[in-house]
């Protein structure tokens, strides 16, 4: 399985694009991070779909973050 980061500087639209491209190239999954975020890209996947995803583990990673800062006030 192939590993795709997030490079610095492009957006995020731009490096989802970049992950369905790679896995439909190479008919397999692949596994993409953008910001400690990892989502698993399929062959045939959406493109908005994924970005909904990446939102959604995102909004999580702050919240648990809040909740670590909270307690060890």
């Amino acid at each position: 399985m192939k590993i795709i980061n997030g490079v610095p500087g492009d957006s995020i639209m731009h490096t989802l694009t970049r992950a369905c491209a790679v896995s439909r190239m190479e008919y397999k999954p692949v596994l993409l991070e953008i910001n400690d975020v990892m989502i698993l890209v399929a062959e045939n996947a959406n493109r908005d779909q994924i970005y909904q995803e990446y939102q959604e583990k995102l909004n999580f990673k702050f919240e648990i973050e809040k909740l670590k800062r909270q307690r060890q006030q």
